[in-house]
């Protein structure tokens, strides 16, 4: 340190190291189990867990008062078709996995979330005229191994 800066020193403690003595060792670097910069803790806090419930309750609401065929057959058997429900979670497990993961290669924006949104509603697509496909040559092979059972009778 030159002449000119020499009376900072004197005594005092300089700003920098301050910092790394005090403020540094408190400052968790992101990895990839937590990458979620913006939040002060490794934990979702108790806003997080409400919003997601009243989310859930408006949907599970909305879809109930708009869907006849919900509402009838929540009032005909009480329960709800659980195959459905657990399409629907995998849906948003996948769309959450690749929204976050690309969000952390390619930045957060729209774009990047378009393409995710696309990429598994299209494989989501391709998967039903795959299985609708399946169903019909299935169902043409079996009519068509009933019908020469039906002559022989």
């Amino acid at each position: 340190m030159g002449p000119a800066f020499a009376h900072l020193k004197q005594g005092k403690e300089n700003d920098a190291d301050i910092f790394f003595r005090e403020v540094l060792p408190d400052i968790q670097i992101p990895t990839d189990d937590w990458p979620y910069l913006y939040l002060r803790t490794r934990g979702l806090s108790w806003f997080y867990f409400s919003l997601m419930a009243i989310f859930a309750l408006l949907a599970v609401a909305g879809v109930f008062l708009v869907s006849r065929s919900m509402r009838a057959g929540m009032m005909r058997s009480g329960r709800i078709d659980l195959e459905t429900f657990f399409f629907g979670l995998a849906f948003l497990l996948l769309e959450t996995k690749y929204v976050t993961g690309m969000n952390l290669v390619w930045g957060a924006t729209w774009l990047t979330s378009a393409v995710v949104f696309s990429s598994i509603l299209s494989m989501i697509l391709l998967a039903t005229f795959t299985c609708r496909e399946g169903n019909r040559r299935d169902s043409a092979a079996r009519s068509s191994r009933a019908r020469p059972a039906a002559r022989r009778g």
